[in-house]
């Protein structure tokens, strides 16, 4: 089995995601999922006031 590994991406709108996900099959690079991650109030509070 190979290594699999998640990686995080911001990105602008949709079509930034699908031109990401051509460019990593195009170098052979297998995707078994992409997941959009939509900011809620939560995160972003989590996310402002995380320790450095």
């Amino acid at each position: 089995m190979s290594p699999r590994a998640l990686i995080t991406i911001n990105y602008q709108n949709e079509q930034q995601v699908a031109a990401i996900c051509k460019l990593l099959v195009e170098e052979n690079i297998d995707i078994y999922q992409v997941q959009l991650e939509k900011k809620d109030l939560e995160n972003i509070f989590f996310e402002i006031t995380k320790t450095k």
